[in-house]
Formats: C-alpha cells, sequence, structure tokens
C-alpha cells in the first residue's frame, strides 16, 4: 500500500472533480435561454468567460435584466435539468480519490452545488463516497470559505499538551461532520489546562531574586568541564601520524614514477635525434656521390692514368 503524502483531500466539485459545466450548467443555460430570451445565443466558450467574468449572477441581472422571478424560474429549470443529467469524472481524477481511500485516507468536498447532487455524482461514477461534504445548502455566511468550525478543530490539534489534543481520529471526523449542521458553532470541547502544562509567569520580585542569586555550580557543569579537559583525541594521534607518513611515502612514490616518466621520455626524446642524424648523414653522403661532389677525384685520376698509359 503507497504511503499517504497527504492524509486527508479537500476538493471542489464542478469542473475540477466532475466535468459539471460542459454536461450540466450550459445545457441548462441554453434550455432557460429558449423559454426566457430566445435571442440570446451563447457558445461553450463563451460561457466559461462569462462565469468568470462579470460572473453568472451578473450577467443575469446587469445583462439580461433578470427580476428576481426570472432568477427563480432560470434556478428550476437548472435544478429540473441536474435532477435528470449527471455529469462525469475527469480522467484521472477518480483514480486519485480511489487510490486516497484505498490506501486508508479521507476525501472531503467543499463545494457550491448541492450536497446530495454531489453524493449522487459520486456513486454514479463509481467512486468512493466522500467522508464530509459542505455544499451550497449550508447558509450563504456559512459557505467556503467560512473558517470557524474548522478553525476550532485545526485548533485542538495543535494543542502544546498531548492530553488535550484529540485521541481518536473518530473524534476528529465527528467534530468535522458536525460542523456541517453548526459551522459556525462553539461545539469543540477544549480540555482545561492543569497546573503542569500552564505557562509559568514569573514576578518582578521573584526575578529579582534569581539574578541576586549567588552562582553555584551544577553537575553539568562540573560534567562539562570535565570533558572539555579530557583529551579524547590522544589515543588517535598515532593513527593519525601513520596515516600522515604512508601518505607522504605515497606522494614520495608517486614523484619517482613522475621522474622514471620524464627521464625515460628524454632518452627516447634523445635517441630519435641520434637516429634521425645519423640517417641524414647517410642521405647526404649517397646524394653526394650520386651528383659527383664526394668521390668524383678518385675516379677523374684513375681516368687520366689509364689515357696515359
Amino acid at each position: 500500500m503507497d504511503k499517504l503524502r497527504y492524509q486527508c483531500l479537500v476538493l471542489d466539485h464542478d469542473d475540477t472533480v466532475m466535468d459539471s459545466t460542459a454536461h450540466i450548467h450550459y445545457p441548462a443555460f441554453l434550455q432557460a435561454m429558449e423559454q426566457m430570451r430566445p435571442q440570446v445565443h451563447m457558445t461553450l466558450d463563451e460561457y466559461f468567460r462569462m462565469n468568470f467574468d462579470p460572473g453568472f449572477m451578473a450577467y443575469c441581472t446587469d445583462a439580461l435584466h433578470f427580476t428576481p422571478e426570472d432568477v427563480a424560474q432560470e434556478h428550476a429549470i437548472w435544478q429540473a435539468y441536474v435532477k435528470t443529467h449527471i455529469p462525469t469524472v475527469y480522467p484521472g481524477v477518480a483514480e486519485i480519490i480511489r487510490r486516497q481511500k484505498a490506501a486508508g485516507g479521507y476525501v472531503c468536498v467543499a463545494s457550491h452545488s448541492v450536497g446530495e447532487n454531489i453524493l449522487r455524482d459520486y456513486a454514479a461514477n463509481g467512486l468512493p463516497q466522500p467522508d464530509l461534504v459542505f455544499g451550497w445548502e449550508l447558509p450563504p455566511e456559512l459557505r467556503k470559505p467560512a473558517p470557524y468550525s474548522l478553525e476550532q478543530i485545526i485548533f485542538k490539534c495543535t494543542q502544546k499538551s498531548v492530553d488535550r489534543r484529540y485521541q481518536k481520529m473518530e473524534d476528529v471526523i465527528a467534530d468535522l461532520k458536525h460542523s456541517l449542521i453548526d459551522p459556525q458553532g462553539d461545539f469543540v470541547k477544549l480540555t482545561s489546562v492543569d497546573n503542569d502544562a500552564k505557562t509559568v509567569v514569573i514576578s518582578d520580585k521573584e526575578l529579582g531574586e534569581i539574578k541576586h542569586t549567588p552562582k553555584q555550580k551544577t553537575d553539568i557543569e562540573e560534567l562539562e568541564k570535565e570533558i572539555n579537559e579530557t583529551d579524547y583525541d590522544e589515543p588517535d594521534e598515532p593513527v593519525s601520524r601513520r596515516e600522515r607518513e604512508r601518505e607522504r611515502e605515497r606522494e614520495r612514490e608517486r614523484a619517482r614514477r613522475r621522474k622514471k616518466q620524464r627521464n625515460s621520455g628524454l632518452i627516447i626524446t634523445i635517441l630519435a635525434l641520434i637516429f634521425g642524424a645519423a640517417l641524414l648523414v647517410v642521405l647526404i653522403i649517397f646524394i653526394g656521390r650520386a651528383a659527383g661532389l664526394i668521390g668524383g677525384s678518385d675516379n677523374t685520376d684513375q681516368q687520366q692514368e689509364a689515357q696515359v698509359t
């Protein structure tokens, strides 16, 4: 089983886990426009941009001039469409959710979708049910990102004293579920601080007494002094010296090898020069004799003696 990097995943729903806009919201909007504003035509890309800027409600009230009755009618059309159509989960997201739950982790949903529809969509797509759902059914002031109940839960989880924290994960889940019903409620029970866990505040009088109390050497100070005065490196000194000697010997050996290599190279160079010089002399003599420049006088004398005879 894979180790979880995050114990709990908090996910949105529309266009995060489910491909809701393309399959639900946009077709429902077109259906509403056919009944209420037949002259309005909008592509899916335009619908996405409109939801981003100026926003759906701003577009309905400012551009379409919806009255409160129009808003209620459009919402009824949307609800009817949602009840009969289910979005599909994005590729890859289903695997993440299944792996998280299989490894013992938690999955929570915080969305402006209705909680009932969120649970239905998870079931229809074969996904494990979320552990907690914070949906549109909450009062407007308590919808995401209303933080009070979660802040209290986090506060209890991070108490300095272990005894004041949640003792079981089931208790955490119980308070999180309670936060769905009463997000702003003061239901998180914090254990009172005992005398041993309280932060001690020293008065000015006590602080003065501490400052004027003669300093006494403690057992810890004596032990530190003994440690500092004891030379624990002495037994290791001969080992370090031997290591340095071996290193110097290796360096001398490397120097001898480098010198030997340089001498060998020098001898080879000298021999090559001598061989080259000898070869050059032989070539000069050969060429000179061929040209009659070397040994020519002896031949001339022999020819003259032959003529006199």
